[in-house]
């Protein structure tokens, strides 16, 4: 699906012949380089899921805590607000932008960014939610990254030691507001509890290779003098 996203030429001939060979590695090694992108920072890799709340549609005496829509002006103004004078201003109230109440205030109080929310009812329930390519994740096989480096789209080789070690080649299909920097990589876990347990754990430095294209990787080769 995501290479059906990417518009330069050399990933339609890719994506093309993508169809055509059932054998993924030797497609890969066939066709691809890797390429390792640097910017001067310590790499970094951690972890992120897709978390499941209790919840209402309409006020209760439980499910009192709502997950708000954006308002017109915070998509206008960047920075908006900061989240203490969100919840101190009233600057919410009485404007119908409450997309459910949920009984799990802390978790919404977990990231120190406020986050607003929308409604997505296009995506089939077996689906995971949409990345910044307004495509479905996929567990383990998705990664979110900084576009400035590494392109949406994009195959990338994620490589780790340490307790865990980690040898897989994922997707760049998605963005985070803390991911910022070339070696910069948190791998998506998928869904509930123990997919959260498990990403929380990951905090490691380790290695992300950007695969690209022969042609694109010739391209950058320095000139013979």
């Amino acid at each position: 699906d995501t290479c059906r996203d990417m518009r330069d030429p050399d990933w339609k001939t890719l994506c093309a012949y993508a169809t055509q060979q059932p054998d993924a590695r030797a497609f890969f090694e066939l066709l691809f380089r890797s390429v390792l992108i640097e910017d001067g920072n310590d790499a970094l890799l951690t972890g992120y899921f897709e978390p499941e709340l209790d919840g209402s549609r309409v006020r209760t005496a439980r499910y009192r805590f709502p997950v708000y829509a954006m308002p017109p002006e915070a998509k206008r103004i960047r920075p908006w607000l900061t989240r203490r004078d969100i919840l101190s201003s009233g600057v919410m109230d009485g404007r119908g932008l409450e997309i459910v109440w949920v009984d799990g205030r802390e978790l919404l109080f977990h990231n120190n960014s406020y986050v607003f929310f929308r409604n997505v009812d296009q995506v089939p329930a077996h689906k995971r939610p949409l990345g910044a390519m307004n495509r479905s994740i996929t567990t383990m096989r998705s990664v979110a990254v900084d576009p400035k480096f590494v392109t949406l789209g994009s195959p990338v080789w994620i490589e780790k030691d340490g307790k865990t070690p980690l040898r897989r080649l994922m997707t760049a299909q998605d963005t985070g507001s803390a991911i910022k920097g070339a070696q910069r990589a948190d791998v998506f876990f998928g869904t509930g509890d123990k997919a959260g347990r498990t990403a929380g754990r990951l905090r490691d430095p380790g290695r992300m290779m950007v695969l690209i294209s022969i042609q694109r990787a010739y391209s950058l080769l320095p000139e013979e003098t």
